[in-house]
């Protein structure tokens, strides 16, 4: 869609750590290519737009460094993730700062969209139904998301057919990133009453203007409606 500028998915895996004789349970979370652009998370340390152009490359957090490699300094380290069946050697090419714990994004280890296939088979990754991974997007300067949205409709017409697009109940829509906690009537996501926001600062994550769509593939953002 010309609309669209940008495009990330997100989503995390439970996975195995090997650091030289030690072995960790964690979580691993994966990004699409364009995350550092997207998002202004602080690198310390390595070439931001240049991470996670590589299946092979791992950023960690300052925590997850210091646990694993302690005073020394791990760039360029190899540390062994568990990525489907298979353990596979990771290059450490990047640190960040531990992320706030009011971003609606967290993460500790991050490493590429591109190790999706070793996760998934091509069926999976193609499936227009395929809700794993949180999918955002940044409109260009100036785009109406309610004209943006218009277009969904015809689009999954074309792509399901007619019967199939009926069948599936979807309605996809696009909801501003500083709607996701507060707003109640999604099904993804924590979210608080506005009511109760003198209590529950509000959860922000660190992106400038954009949309993003929760949890649909390819920039579809999946909101459930049924009917009786």
């Amino acid at each position: 869609m010309p609309e669209v500028e940008l495009q990330v998915r997100f989503n995390t895996i439970n996975s195995q750590v090997k650091v030289s004789e030690s072995q960790f349970t964690e979580t691993v979370a994966i990004a699409g290519q364009d995350f550092f652009k997207m998002f202004d998370f602080e690198i310390l340390r390595g070439e931001k737009n240049k991470i996670l152009g590589s299946p092979s490359n791992v950023l960690l957090s300052e925590r997850m460094a210091k646990k694993y490699f302690g005073d020394v300094d791990p760039i360029n380290k190899n540390i062994s993730l568990q990525v489907g069946e298979t353990f596979d050697e990771f290059l450490v090419k990047a640190i960040t700062r531990n992320v706030p714990t009011n971003s609606g994004i967290q993460f500790d280890i991050l490493i590429s969209e591109l190790n999706y296939p070793k996760l998934y088979n091509e069926r999976t990754l193609s499936a227009w139904f395929n809700i794993i991974p949180e999918t955002y997007v940044q409109l260009k300067l100036g785009t109406d998301p309610k004209s943006v949205e218009k277009k969904f409709p015809k689009i999954f017409r074309a792509l399901l057919g007619e019967e199939s697009y009926k069948q599936s109940k979807y309605a996809p829509g696009l909801q501003p990133l500083k709607d996701i906690h507060l707003n109640i009537d999604y099904p993804v996501g924590s979210t608080s009453k506005q009511s109760e926001i003198y209590l529950h600062p509000v959860r922000h994550s660190v992106a400038n203007p954009l949309c993003c769509m929760h949890q649909f593939c390819d920039s579809i953002r999946r909101s459930v409606h049924t009917t009786s």
